[in-house]
């Protein structure tokens, strides 16, 4: 049996562990796309006849990075703690540190791509009304929405880079113990 159809059989069987771990990814990468649609569009800055716009939102999108940084290793830390002993029968029936780092990669790869589409997908549905909320709040009617690349490449970038910091944490942790 493959590692691709080892995942797909535990995906079934626990489902809920992965539904959990999937949605607090899809829900970070949501959150940086509907922040991005602020933070990159440049008639914000343009109608405010300012930078300090860009200054004033630089705060809270530290703020959302430092957040989805303890969210998303949280969430990571709870999928695994909850697979110990799956990791740890997989152990005893002759799987490697090795292998399970390569089941990690593999399980953590196809949520990660999952997560990216819904996340993405999810953010423009909701960000089209949270920037037309935010423009009604703040009075200003003249500002478009509008998508660019550097907002899906801000998302995409940002949620990988904290993704793959928590799944290194594991595997680098995985390489040093038993996990048993």
């Amino acid at each position: 049996m493959s590692f691709s159809h080892i995942v797909l059989k535990m995906i079934k069987a626990d489902y809920k562990k992965y539904t959990f771990y999937y949605l607090c990814n899809s829900f970070t990468v949501m959150f940086f796309f509907i922040f991005s649609t602020v933070f990159f569009n440049e008639q914000i800055s343009q109608v405010r006849e300012t930078e300090s716009i860009k200054f004033v939102l630089t705060i809270p999108m530290i703020a959302l990075i430092v957040f989805s940084l303890f969210f998303i290793s949280y969430a990571h830390s709870i999928f695994i703690k909850q697979r110990r002993k799956e990791f740890a029968l997989f152990m005893t029936l002759g799987m490697s540190n090795r292998d399970i780092a390569k089941l990690l990669l593999l399980e953590n790869g196809m949520i990660a791509l999952a997560s990216l589409v819904t996340g993405i997908a999810s953010g423009i549905i909701l960000s089209r009304g949270f920037f037309a909320l935010l423009m009604n709040f703040i009075g200003e009617q003249t500002v478009l929405y509008h998508l660019t690349t550097e907002m899906f490449v801000y998302s995409i970038a940002l949620f990988l880079i904290i993704f793959l910091t928590a799944v290194g944490r594991s595997l680098y942790l995985t390489r040093i113990s038993s996990l048993s």
